[in-house]
């Protein structure tokens, strides 16, 4: 946290009076005699030393205690949230969240029966109004997700730095150009690499970042990404995968223009970048995956990110298995 930022309520959490505390969501804490001004007053957004004085009635210590608290664990924000505070209130609202068992993501038998109703949302009853369109010879049973690679194969650095350079920036015409596109032509996503030791030729084990204006690599760290910060059903991806890159908002590259809606447009953005990458991984014969759940609190040291980056996901590669 840093002293000089505004502190605002970030709505993950809603909060009631318990039996003993105040209720922030299923729990209780022993602070209710700051409620409900502290949340009012960090709806409206105030920095630390403001925000204990307008505090009626309190001590000041324990006032700044109770706040880093709620900041620790999310209540608070003094900085742009990650899409998972961001949108885990959604599900709150969803209508027809009663539907659905809560464990579904544990339970494999759930997700098969889900997946199969999801992806035949649209099945026609009324053909007669359909009209159909001619296939590409391309088929698209060529693309799979590997979730599994060959860890006694090392990837080429020629065809490392072909994959990257779908993410290399270019000029033409005095004008900075990409392969791919990106709202105002900003490129707000920054991409950050854990290379694993021995499997990429040429490149030694450790944490760089991605340089697409000269289409190379800063080292940030020659330590490791640790296992514990996938989850467990990703954690064989993440272990015999050659490289994996990481992917960041970087907010002071498109807020200043488009506020708040640049973050959605970053997020758009990053899933262009995706395909575009899986597309690339494909031609080259490499295999990919895209990760959705990952805790970067665990991993964050060690890629040495500022406060104006936020973590969106990653991507495992490497050779499939034959």
């Amino acid at each position: 946290m840093m002293e000089d930022r505004k502190i605002f309520w970030s709505g993950r959490y809603d909060w009631k009076y318990g039996e003993k505390g105040v209720m922030i969501g299923n729990k209780e804490y022993e602070f209710q005699e700051m409620f409900p001004e502290i949340y009012f007053l960090s709806c409206q957004g105030y920095k630390m030393d403001d925000l204990v004085e307008k505090l009626p009635d309190v001590n000041k210590d324990k006032a700044r205690e109770v706040i880093r608290f709620l900041l620790d664990i999310g209540a608070l924000t003094d900085n742009v949230q990650s899409p998972e505070a961001l949108f885990e209130r959604q599900y709150a609202i969803y209508p027809n969240r009663d539907s659905y068992p809560e464990d579904m993501l544990m339970r494999n038998d759930l997700i098969a029966e889900f997946r199969t109703s999801a992806l035949n949302r649209r099945l026609p009853t009324d053909a007669d109004k359909l009209i159909s369109l001619q296939r590409s010879e391309r088929s698209v049973r060529v693309r799979r997700s590997t979730r599994s690679f060959d860890t006694d194969k090392t990837i080429s650095f020629r065809c490392f730095s072909e994959l990257l350079d779908s993410m290399r920036q270019d000029s033409s015409e005095g004008e900075i150009v990409y392969s791919y596109p990106s709202a105002g032509g900003l490129y707000p996503v920054d991409i950050y690499i854990f290379v694993k030791n021995g499997r990429v030729e040429g490149v030694d084990g450790g944490i760089y970042e991605y340089i697409p204006s000269s289409h190379s690599l800063r080292l940030v760290n020659s330590g490791e990404v640790p296992a514990r910060s996938h989850f467990f059903g990703n954690k064989e991806i993440f272990r015999t995968s050659a490289f994996s890159m990481y992917f960041f908002y970087n907010t002071d590259a498109s807020m200043p223009k488009y506020h708040g809606i640049g973050y959605y447009y970053g997020i758009v953005d990053s899933g262009i970048m995706l395909g575009r990458l899986t597309d690339k991984a494909e031609e080259l014969q490499l295999g990919s995956c895209i990760i959705g759940v990952f805790d970067m609190k665990k991993a964050a040291a060690n890629f040495s990110t500022d406060s104006g980056q936020v973590y969106l996901h990653c991507m495992e590669f490497g050779v499939p298995k034959e």
